[in-house]
């Protein structure tokens, strides 16, 4: 998934802010997704521990930047000429 995110938001075309809430999300899904399937696995190793440990706390330290700057990614959006909303009058 991080590669597939990278891709996208890399390249030839420049990533806009649209681009990069939705690849942050994919990134977030993926990684619940994976905090998910090892949390309800019976009979983990160390190495299970291991992994759940760093996607939780790769989750947490998202969380904590996203809700940070949310507000700011919102006003940028509604700030954007290419995603105003035309008033029919």
């Amino acid at each position: 998934v991080f590669k597939t995110v990278s891709t996208l938001l890399g390249g030839d075309k420049c990533a806009t802010l649209p681009m990069v809430i939705v690849g942050f999300n994919i990134l977030l899904d993926s990684i619940e997704k994976q905090i998910h399937e090892l949390d309800k696995k019976i009979d983990r190793n160390k190495i299970d521990e291991c992994l759940l440990t760093a996607f939780q706390a790769g989750r947490d330290k998202m969380l904590k930047h996203y809700s940070k700057t949310n507000w700011i990614y919102c006003a940028l959006l509604i700030l954007d000429p290419q995603h105003k909303i035309k008033i029919l009058i």
